[in-house]
């Protein structure tokens, strides 16, 4: 690996890491013969070691470490995560970020995590704010599309097909569906 990548540890055979902690080092090496990684080691250096998966380029624990870290985003860690994505240009946890955001802006703005956040990163605090609400305004959008389309789908039923009160429940999406299409409620016969 060191060889391929033209790296001094392959010229002098030895190799001496600075930049990250021993555990670190040892989860990578046995990642490496076993293709696992304790799931108590991510909890506890999923950061450190994402690092150290940067550093050497390997991209698959590279990927376990973010996927680790975009499932336990909480308010405790959300500024850490969202400012390691920056510095990484990690898309996936950044949006996960901007997720979560949306999804406990509520709660989260005025929790003391987020007061901190945004004093000590104000750039990064408008940009998550307006990445948010361009979140939920794209959410909003979806909704239209699928209610415009359901409702034209209700219409084009009502024009199109005849009333048969013996027609499968299956045949039609939903029950407020069925009553758009045809006021008379379906029973079964």
């Amino acid at each position: 690996m060191f060889e391929q990548m033209g790296m001094t540890e392959a010229q002098n055979g030895k190799i001496k890491i600075v930049d990250t902690s021993p555990e670190c080092f040892k989860a990578m090496l046995e990642y490496f013969y076993s293709g696992e990684i304790d799931e108590k080691t991510l909890e506890t250096h999923s950061k450190d070691l994402f690092a150290i998966a940067h550093k050497y380029q390997v991209k698959q624990l590279m990927d376990i470490c973010e996927d680790y870290m975009i499932s336990t985003i909480a308010a405790q860690n959300f500024g850490q995560f969202f400012l390691f994505a920056e510095l990484y240009r990690l898309s996936k946890l950044e949006r996960a970020c901007v997720n979560f955001l949306s999804a406990n802006k509520q709660s989260f703005l005025v929790s003391k995590e987020w007061k901190e956040f945004k004093s000590l990163n104000k750039d990064f605090a408008i940009r998550l704010l307006e990445s948010s609400a361009l979140n939920e305004e794209k959410h909003i959008e979806e909704k239209k599309v699928v209610n415009t389309f359901v409702c034209s789908d209700c219409e084009w039923r009502r024009n199109h097909l005849p009333y048969c009160p013996t027609a499968p429940a299956y045949a039609l999406p939903h029950s407020r569906t069925q009553q758009q299409v045809h006021p008379y409620p379906y029973s079964p016969t």
